[in-house]
């Protein structure tokens, strides 16, 4: 984000740009967003972080109302789903608050005005995992996502 950007964000006026318009009207209108990324030091890549918060500002997924609380704007959002990959064991991934899939799946359900459906599917400890392992795992995300 730019400085320009940014201020008007602070000023809750921000105005999309480019390919950015285009996202902000997808996500708009999306009943189910689907993130699928690698975990890298317990979150989202930066050019993924970076995404959301120039495509998810004021006026496009959420308001402030006069006393600074969110007012959600995603009115059609039900489900939110997210598949990662983590070079940790699930274990050491909690202990760290897996921020990532606190992010989508506490932070992003505000933006929408009823209870948001949350699937996760996350392989850990993938350096170790064999292919059987990452056959399974998507086998499971193939099934959960098809029952969606």
């Amino acid at each position: 984000m730019g400085a320009e950007e940014w201020q008007a964000y602070l000023a809750g006026t921000p105005v999309p740009t480019g390919m950015l318009v285009e996202h902000a009207a997808l996500v708009a209108e999306a009943e189910l967003l689907c993130f699928v990324y690698p975990t890298w030091w317990f979150g989202p890549p930066a050019m993924l972080k970076g995404w959301l918060d120039r495509v998810l500002m004021p006026g496009v997924s959420f308001t402030l109302d006069d006393a600074g609380r969110i007012q959600p704007a995603l009115e059609r959002l039900s489900t939110i789903v997210g598949i990662s990959t983590y070079g940790a064991s699930r274990t050491y991934t909690r202990f760290f608050g897996d921020g990532g899939r606190r992010m989508l799946h506490r932070a992003l359900r505000l933006n929408a005005p009823r209870r948001v459906r949350r699937e996760w599917f996350g392989l850990y400890g993938m350096d170790g995992q064999g292919d059987e392992e990452r056959r399974r795992f998507l086998d499971g995300v193939r099934s959960g996502m098809g029952s969606l």
